[in-house]
């Protein structure tokens, strides 16, 4: 059993879309069948397929593990979606998207294998790292697409991000400024305070939001969007992430048991003008994770 309570966002969407959204590894086909065959009660009630859901509603999905598609996995939930646009909470263990044409398994083919039976796909706008999990923004066609990337490099569209450091930075906020040089070959980006010919400048502003003085959860917002720039310009200021393989502490790493750096793309803030007609849904809004589990295992209550 599943036990779903419909938010703000979600008011008003068709009881079989609202359990597409929520249960993507199942086929739209067998949650109609779900729904026909009373599997499914919303607030106590069996509903029809054509029922409207309301913020507050609680749905309970009786379906167990039949009818579940083999071949689809799911490392994504659906944060927002209308007929231009489509914004997911990315797990950690995946790719965004892959530029070698080695592995099927990212979170663009992922998102289009579900977007598929309603015959719509979806590119990219931008990336997160394979190990950071949060949100990601698509788009679902050639326009929209052009307008979304535009506004990223603009940087009209304002990321934040929630990391695990080690140690506390002196200054509880402030803002953070180097110049990177990424190298390929070692897959690495080296920071500097000093430009050079082939350094980008990569600059964000943090804030401490919790400390136990071992560890700090600290909010990063990025004015750039740099490869790895959380994690190298944390790591040069002598706080690297907890978890991070390449730029952090290896005996911390092993004390707390983490493979993986601890950082997730928690919040995304669109422009409150958009002169876009498809995008104009997006104007103003701002889109939030705050379960995270990570935070939740280490500072709870925080965010």
């Amino acid at each position: 059993m599943k036990e779903f309570t419909v938010g703000k966002k979600d008011d008003g969407l068709r009881v079989d879309r609202f359990l597409m959204n929520r249960m993507p590894e199942h086929s739209k086909m067998f949650l109609l069948k779900a729904i026909k065959t009373k599997k499914i009660r919303v607030n106590g009630k069996h509903p029809k397929k054509d029922d409207r859901v309301h913020s507050g509603d609680k749905v309970v999905s009786y379906i167990l593990n039949e009818g579940r598609k083999k071949e689809r996995t799911c490392h994504f939930s659906v944060v927002y979606e209308d007929k231009y646009v489509i914004i997911v909470n990315k797990e950690a263990g995946i790719l965004s998207e892959d530029l070698t044409g080695k592995t099927d398994s990212t979170l663009e083919n992922e998102v289009n294998d579900w977007l598929k039976e309603r015959g719509e796909r979806a590119r990219l706008c931008h990336r997160i790292d394979y190990n950071t999990s949060g949100l990601v923004v698509l788009a679902k066609n050639r326009h929209s697409l052009d307008v979304l990337n535009r506004m990223f490099k603009e940087r009209r569209v304002k990321k934040t991000y929630v990391c695990i450091v080690s140690g506390c930075p002196e200054k509880k906020e402030g803002r953070l400024e180097h110049y990177l040089t990424k190298n390929a070959r070692e897959s690495l980006v080296h920071v500097s305070e000093r430009p050079s010919a082939s350094a980008k400048t990569a600059s964000m502003e943090y804030r401490v939001l919790a400390s136990n003085g071992k560890l700090s959860l600290v909010e990063c917002r990025l004015e750039t969007g740099r490869t790895h720039q959380i994690r190298c310009q944390m790591a040069f200021t002598g706080h690297p992430l907890l978890g991070d393989n390449k730029y952090g502490k290896k005996n911390l790493n092993k004390e707390y048991h983490e493979n993986r750096q601890l950082l997730c793309s928690c919040r995304i803030a669109f422009p409150d003008v958009i002169h876009d007609p498809e995008l104009s849904c997006l104007q103003g809004k701002t889109f939030q994770i705050k379960d995270i589990a990570f935070v939740n295992r280490y500072f709870p209550g925080c965010l």
